[in-house]
């Protein structure tokens, strides 16, 4: 199913001169996932529901909410939602309660879409932006070559733990 995404970008609506009022409500659900931004002054969260609400830190204000609906999911409640930040570029991955990672920009639109065998629990950006790593299936991991869109590495998790400092070099 192609997920419906509901943009609400709150702070499009500073310079409107129609007064307007904006309550912030937070999450109505269970926040499930938090990151930060390295490029600005961001907090990002994500709730079981499916929504994710922007955070200026120095503000203290909410920016922006996108809200996935539940006909992306198989239920729509009640499950962890995963959260992971690109370092470089307004991009964030979420996972949330279906065989699919999104890959959604700032403005809620989305860019890309990673198919898995069940929910993946496991997320992350590699630090120079490169490469994406997840959980592919039960026990398997992949590293996703982001240039190439193509899978550059796949291990299983008993490898995994058996290595001390896993890191990877995609040369």
């Amino acid at each position: 199913k192609s997920p419906k995404i509901i943009l609400d970008d709150l702070a499009s609506n500073k310079n409107s001169n129609t007064p307007h009022l904006v309550i912030q409500d937070g999450h109505q659900a269970n926040t499930t996932d938090i990151v930060f931004s390295r490029v600005n002054d961001w907090m990002i969260s994500g709730d079981e529901s499916g929504e994710i609400i922007f955070w200026d830190l120095k503000s203290k204000m909410q920016i922006k909410k996108i809200k996935l609906t539940p006909d992306f999911t198989n239920n729509g409640e009640g499950s962890t939602m995963l959260l992971a930040l690109h370092p470089n570029k307004n991009l964030i991955a979420v996972s949330w309660n279906y065989n699919v990672i999104l890959w959604i920009d700032f403005n809620g639109h989305v860019v890309n879409r990673i198919s898995t065998e069940a929910q993946s629990h496991v997320i992350r950006f590699s630090e120079d932006g490169k490469y994406f790593f997840y959980e592919k299936s039960m026990n398997k991991m992949a590293v996703l070559n982001i240039e190439r869109n193509s899978i550059a590495a796949s291990y299983d998790f008993i490898t995994i733990n058996k290595i001390n400092n896993f890191s990877f070099n995609g040369n």
